[in-house]
């Protein structure tokens, strides 16, 4: 989505190394979303390394400054984590330990259903 608008895109690295981890994800108060700042699951190659004029940042890591962001003006909302994995990708594809699985999943599972709440205000507000 990012790179549609306009935002830089690159790899990681030069020699396409995934990045499989937990990382923590701080969200900036904003008034639409309330995202909590906690950990997430990734499994990622490309990053952000721009974003254009017609986003907003409203989540970032001690590893990379556009991990979440927002578009201005339409509903749209990118993420670098995995809020949506299953059990199965979270122990292959992103390495998580087996004793921090349900933490990663519910931490996933609230930041979706907040997502979700967004999105249905969002629609509210354009049909009345």
């Amino acid at each position: 989505m990012a790179a549609s608008f306009g935002c830089k895109v690159d790899l990681i690295s030069k020699d396409h190394k995934i990045i499989k981890e937990v990382r923590k994800i701080t969200f900036t108060p904003h008034a639409d979303i309330k995202f909590l700042s906690n950990e997430y699951a990734y499994s990622h190659a490309q990053i952000v390394k721009e974003i254009s004029s017609e986003f907003d940042v409203i989540g970032f890591s001690n590893k990379f400054q556009f991990e979440c962001i927002k578009h201005k003006t339409l509903p749209y909302i990118g993420i670098q984590a995995h809020p949506e994995a299953s059990k199965s990708f979270l122990l292959k594809d992103c390495l998580v330990p087996q004793n921090s699985i349900s933490k990663i999943q519910a931490n996933g599972h609230h930041l979706i259903n907040h997502f979700i709440k967004y999105a249905q205000s969002t629609c509210e507000k354009s049909n009345s």
